[in-house]
């Protein structure tokens, strides 16, 4: 892939980033669209299947505002 993918098994960043779900001791589903200076440019919080046409739309803004 062209972009990175974050792996967050034990939750420590999902904790960080306010998406844990303490009662069902879990990340929620969410996705974060973060250019490169750091900057969170688009989330999707998503349900119980990912929609990555949105996703996808973000990113493609994202790149041609470059």
């Amino acid at each position: 892939l062209p972009f990175r993918l974050l792996s967050d098994p034990d939750g420590r960043v999902a904790r960080l980033w306010g998406v844990w779900d303490d009662t069902w001791n879990l990340a929620r589903r969410v996705t974060f669209v973060v250019d490169r200076s750091g900057r969170i440019r688009f989330v999707e919080t998503g349900g119980l299947a990912i929609q990555t046409d949105r996703t996808l739309d973000a990113l493609t803004k994202l790149a041609r505002a470059k």
